[in-house]
């Protein structure tokens, strides 16, 4: 292509980049790579690491089960914070709430990084600290770590397994599903504006 046909060409792709498309980002990305000058190469390799991450959601809501864990089978509940801002949505931060038979056995923080393997596979590591409500005082205290993988769908959720170990659910492993977590967030707005 001609200076005149990229230019041209840039403006829809640059929309579409800031719409938040994959397939926009990587057609602007190839424009940058075809204009080569160096400061458009810069920019080509930030748009190709933002591409596999940029459709995805600010928020995920997830749900795990834990079979056969040591102290039994459980559910966990997560909302996570992802945006683009945080390294692309490398960096992740949320809450999460682990159930047991009929009560809350955990409540944690974390923060961790995903690694976008493709803009399908996502791997992931959580450091989480929070509380243990069942246990004495001076146990409460629950630290621990999980790892597993994302396989993600756009913006609108997925499959996720992942293998884990914390004081209140020594190693253990989940399968669970994950979608928007615009899902958690507006009914909770709704009932905040009552």
């Amino acid at each position: 292509m001609e200076a005149g046909q990229l230019d041209r060409a840039e403006i829809p792709l640059d929309k579409a980049h800031r719409g938040e498309s994959e397939e926009g980002t990587l057609a602007l990305a190839d424009l940058l790579h075809q204009r080569g000058q160096p400061a458009d190469l810069a920019v080509e390799r930030q748009l190709r690491w933002e591409a596999p991450a940029i459709d995805k959601a600010n928020s995920e809501f997830t749900v795990w089960y834990r079979p056969g864990t040591p102290r039994g089978s459980s559910v966990a509940t997560a909302i996570n914070l992802q945006p683009m801002f945080l390294l692309s949505r490398r960096l992740n931060v949320g809450a999460e709430l682990v159930w047991s038979q009929t009560a809350v056995s955990e409540v944690a923080a974390f923060a961790g990084y995903q690694h976008y393997f493709t803009d399908v596979w996502v791997g992931y590591a959580n450091l989480l600290a929070g509380n243990i409500p069942a246990e004495a005082p001076g146990r409460r205290f629950d630290v621990g770590a999980d790892l597993g993988v994302k396989v993600s769908w756009r913006s609108y959720g997925g499959l996720n397994l992942g293998v884990g170990s914390s004081t209140g659910s020594p190693l253990h492993a989940s399968v669970g599903v994950f979608v928007n977590g615009l899902v958690f967030w507006i009914p909770l707005l709704l009932a905040g504006s009552r």
